[in-house]
C-alpha cells in the first residue's frame, strides 16, 4: 500500500511543503512506499527533487491519498477521482478581500479555493485541520468527521545560522523580527506603525527586520515603502526570501518575534522562535493564542500603543523573557513534539 500526498505548489521551506516533506520522511520509516505530487507550474524549479508533477500520480484503490489543502487548485480534480480512502489536512483558506486590492489572480484562487473546499467535504473519509481555528470551520462547512492535526514539525532541520551576517544585523541594539510572507494579511503596515512608536519613545536603537517575499502583491509591497517614506519612519529591514542560513542568522540576532497579523491559520515561525528562544509579543488573530499557549504575550485588542508598550516589557524584563523561553521550548518539545504528533498521524490513518 502507498500513501501519497498532494499539494496545490511547492516549494521547500515553505510551511506547507516542508510538512508534507515530514510526514513523507514518517511514512517512509514506517515502511510505506510515499511520494509528493503537485501542479507542476506550481512546483519551484529548485524543488523538483522532492516533488513530481500530478500527471505522475497513478494510485490504485487500496492506497490511501492525502491532499493537503489551502487554495483553489487544478490538482482538486485529479484527487477526486482518486478511488481509495482519501483525508484531507486543512491549512486555511485565507479570505480574498485581503488580496483584491494588489492581485486579482490570487484572489481568485482564494475564492475557487473556497468553492472547492465546500465540494470536498462530500468526497473525504476524514478531513484534518492543522489547528482547532481551522478545524471549527471544516465543522462550519459541514465536513462528517474532523480532528486535529497540528503541523509536524522537524526542529532538528532548522539550519545553523550563516557564518556571514546580514548588514542589517550587525548594528547594536534591539531587533524585532517576523517571519512571513509580506502579504496583506500580516498587516505589515500595522506592525511598521507599532515599531515606529516602539523605536521613537522606547529604544531609538531598534530595527525592525521583515523575512519573507512579497511575490505576486509587488504593488503592497511598494505601498508599504511608500507610508514608510511618507511617515519618516526609519529602522526597517524587508529582506526578501532567505536561505535557511541566513533565515537562522535573523532569529539567533532577533531579541523578539512580532506578529501584528489579522488572520493565521497556524503560524509555524511561532515554532521556530520557540525552538530559537525568542520572546513572542503577538496580536490574537485566528489560531495563534492556540499556537502560543501560555508560551508569548498575546494581545486580544489591536492596539498598538500597548503592542509597543508590550514589545518594551519584554525587552527589559530578563525574568519574563526568561520564562518565556522556557515555556516556549517545552511547548514545543511537548506538545508539537514530533514523536507525538507522528504518533496522531499514525492513529488518525489507522496504521
Amino acid at each position: 500500500m502507498r500513501i501519497d500526498q498532494v499539494c496545490a505548489g511547492f516549494l521547500v521551506g515553505d510551511a506547507i511543503s516542508d510538512e508534507a516533506v515530514n510526514i513523507r520522511k514518517v511514512l517512509q520509516g514506517w515502511g510505506y512506499q510515499s511520494s509528493i505530487y503537485s501542479w507542476p507550474p506550481h512546483i519551484h524549479p529548485k524543488s523538483r527533487h522532492e516533488c513530481e508533477p500530478i500527471t505522475n500520480l497513478r494510485p490504485s484503490a487500496s492506497d490511501i491519498l492525502i491532499y493537503h489543502f489551502s487554495i483553489g487548485s487544478p490538482v482538486t480534480e485529479s484527487v477526486l477521482g482518486f478511488q481509495g480512502r482519501k483525508i484531507l489536512i486543512y491549512h486555511n483558506v485565507t479570505p480574498s478581500h485581503y488580496f483584491r486590492p494588489y492581485s486579482w489572480e490570487i484572489a481568485e484562487e482564494l475564492e475557487n479555493g473556497r468553492k472547492q473546499l465546500a465540494v470536498l467535504r462530500e468526497h473525504f473519509d476524514l478531513a484534518l485541520a492543522d489547528s482547532e481555528f481551522n478545524r471549527e470551520e471544516l465543522d462550519r462547512l459541514g465536513f462528517p468527521k474532523t480532528g486535529v492535526l497540528p503541523i509536524l514539525f522537524d526542529a532538528a532541520r532548522l539550519t545553523a545560522p550563516a557564518g556571514t551576517r546580514l548588514q542589517s544585523l550587525q548594528r547594536p541594539g534591539n531587533v524585532i523580527l517576523f517571519v512571513g510572507r509580506l502579504v496583506p494579511n500580516k498587516k505589515a503596515e500595522d506592525l511598521v506603525k507599532i515599531f515606529d512608536l516602539y523605536h521613537r519613545f522606547y529604544n531609538l536603537e531598534s530595527r525592525l527586520v521583515w523575512v519573507g517575499g512579497w511575490g505576486g502583491v509587488e504593488l503592497y509591497y511598494w505601498e508599504i515603502q511608500t507610508m514608510i517614506q511618507e511617515l519618516g519612519i526609519t529602522g526597517v529591514t524587508f529582506t526578501g526570501h532567505l536561505p535557511p542560513n541566513q533565515l537562522a542568522a535573523c532569529f539567533e540576532r532577533a531579541n523578539v518575534f512580532a506578529s501584528a497579523s489579522e488572520h493565521e491559520g497556524f503560524c509555524v515561525p511561532l515554532l521556530e522562535s520557540f525552538h530559537y528562544g525568542k520572546p513572542i509579543v503577538a496580536y490574537a488573530a485566528g489560531a495563534i493564542p492556540e499556537t502560543v499557549g501560555d508560551a508569548g504575550l498575546i494581545l486580544s485588542k489591536r492596539d498598538p500603543v500597548a503592542f509597543a508598550a508590550a514589545i518594551d516589557r519584554v525587552s527589559r524584563d530578563r525574568e519574563l523573557a526568561e520564562e518565556l523561553r522556557q515555556r516556549g521550548r517545552q511547548r514545543l518539545c511537548e506538545y508539537f513534539g514530533f514523536s507525538r504528533i507522528a504518533e496522531l498521524l499514525r492513529s488518525y490513518l489507522g496504521l
